[in-house]
């Protein structure tokens, strides 16, 4: 496995992805431990050590950064039979599940990230966690979401003191498709190394979480697919000037076919950007609506300089979707 060839790492996560079941993983076989419950002791060292996901994985990691992490939030951590992470599960509220299923390979293992809401089963992300002996020396994170037309990645390096790990660099990444291989089109050194990346005093950081309350509060008034997007676009537009920011826009029928899902519609509009912590926030907005059977045109695009707004407007799969009857409203911050 070629870790430094993008086009390898989006293909093998592909095939994974859709030949691993999540209503197959062999999660029961795992010991399983509830945290605050009697936690394991083995699962308390991990947490303790833990600091970007190589103990316990990147879901651990994004999930554990929130201050309320505990709130209204059952977490449940499954050990293998060796020893290893099997998987961890998280329910929210009793409404949304979310899991990480680790498998394990010669030189690596990787963490399948899913989203369950009661039928529903969306995989969100996809990690590599590099190993060298029983360490990780590197994750490297893909968004699911927009894969194969373009790939975003999250690639950390670690260097070990004893059983601490510390990032010796880490990048976040936007790659293009094109001509049968991948170009870079963005990248940002969460580490401020002087890639040209803003240091911490010159970094623009805006408020995601007040933009996400604008938007709850605009979209109270919509009606249309057109509404929405209108809105999205407005709120966003009042967030500072930032030259790290990345909108995108996917939407139609999901091309990649997953084991136990069915064919998946898509409509999201999404606005990263970095806070404090060198994480990157994202901003969705995703919309459910009703499709029937029917086989929607797939787009998906990033603001690359032009009106991405008029983009929307004009592709496939929004002609398709514009006057199909709205299910459902999800916005909401994610920390990636």
């Amino acid at each position: 496995m070629d870790f430094s060839n993008i086009g390898q790492i989006v293909q093998t996560a592909l095939d994974h992805m859709a030949t691993h079941d999540i209503y197959k993983a062999d999660l029961m076989s795992c010991d399983s431990t509830v945290l605050g419950r009697n936690t394991d002791e083995r699962i308390l060292k991990l947490i303790e050590l833990d600091k970007h996901g190589e103990y316990l994985g990147r879901y651990w990691h994004t999930m554990s950064s929130s201050p309320d992490y505990k709130s209204n939030n059952k977490i449940t951590f499954f050990i293998r039979k060796d020893g290893k992470p099997g998987g961890i599960w998280s329910s929210i509220m009793g409404m949304i599940d979310t899991y990480e299923v680790f498998d394990y390979y010669d030189g690596y293992y990787v963490g399948t990230r899913y989203m369950v809401m009661g039928r529903n089963v969306s995989p969100m992300f996809f990690a590599y966690y590099v190993t060298d002996g029983d360490r990780v020396k590197e994750i490297i994170e893909l968004y699911v979401t927009g894969l194969p037309e373009t790939a975003r990645i999250t690639r950390i390096a670690l260097e070990y003191e004893g059983e601490t790990a510390a990032a010796v660099s880490a990048l976040h990444q936007s790659f293009r498709s094109s001509d049968g291989g991948y170009v870079l089109t963005n990248e940002n050194d969460m580490l401020d190394s002087g890639s040209g990346v803003p240091d911490s005093s010159d970094r623009v950081i805006d408020d995601q979480e007040a933009l996400c309350s604008e938007l709850r509060k605009r979209t109270k008034k919509c009606e249309t697919l057109e509404d929405y997007v209108n809105a999205f676009f407005e709120v966003i537009a009042t967030a500072k000037e930032n030259p790290e920011e990345e909108v995108s826009y996917t939407a139609g029928t999901n091309p990649i076919r997953f084991p136990g899902i069915g064919n998946e519609c898509f409509f999201n509009l999404m606005r990263w950007t970095p806070q404090e912590d060198d994480e990157f926030y994202q901003l969705q907005m995703n919309i459910s609506l009703d499709t029937g059977d029917g086989k929607i045109p797939y787009d998906n695009m990033m603001d690359d300089g032009g009106d991405l707004k008029e983009k929307v407007f004009l592709s496939e799969s929004f002609k398709a979707l514009k006057d199909k009857k709205i299910l459902g409203v999800d916005i909401e911050v994610i920390e990636t």
